[in-house]
């Protein structure tokens, strides 16, 4: 099975500087961590991210499909199909544009549809789509999450106690690789 690639992630913070710099009780006339706020904001949309495999912002990606109709794997919260092309008998490449639906497979997931009485005779799909969430739209668990995660790194940045992981290993602990032993 083939996995969906991001081409384009979005560029904007999935959530502005200012908001981030109210939840950490930071006076906006005061820019001397704007930069580190701005850091802390895009590690916490990656670890998100990384973690509940989605986008917090709209990307495009790109899906190379055996066969159509499907669900595609592994990316969750589609918003729009923006094409599919498709390899015909003689291996010539045409674009679909107008012969399908998305189709809600839970909360999360999206199928692909012919609409009703198409039938393709194309196979090798390549199918462009975007995912994610639009401004405004990320749910609030998300937000919390992305809340906490800005304060804890911001507010222990080199904590040495035995207790607690310092900023470092924080932001190390997904490209960790434990040893066997």
């Amino acid at each position: 099975m083939n996995y969906p690639s991001i081409t384009q992630k979005y560029t904007a913070l999935p959530v502005p500087l200012e908001k981030a710099l109210a939840w950490l009780r930071i006076p906006e006339f005061y820019m001397g961590d704007n930069d580190l706020v701005e850091d802390l904001i895009k590690s916490a949309a990656d670890y998100i991210e990384e973690r509940c495999n989605l986008s917090l912002g709209i990307s495009t990606y790109e899906w190379e499909a055996d066969c159509l109709p499907g669900v595609i794997p592994d990316t969750f919260y589609v918003q729009e199909v923006l094409s599919i092309s498709g390899l015909n008998s003689s291996g010539s490449t045409l674009v679909e544009n107008t012969n399908y639906r998305l189709v809600r497979t839970g909360k999360r997931g999206r199928m692909i549809k012919w609409a009703e009485g198409y039938r393709s005779t194309y196979s090798g799909f390549t199918v462009t789509f975007t995912a994610g969430f639009k401004e405004d739209e990320i749910p609030p668990r998300l937000l919390m999450a992305m809340r906490a995660l800005i304060s804890e790194w911001y507010d222990n940045r080199g904590n040495l106690t035995q207790e607690k992981k310092t900023f470092v290993d924080n932001l190390l602990a997904l490209d960790t690789i434990g040893y066997a032993g």
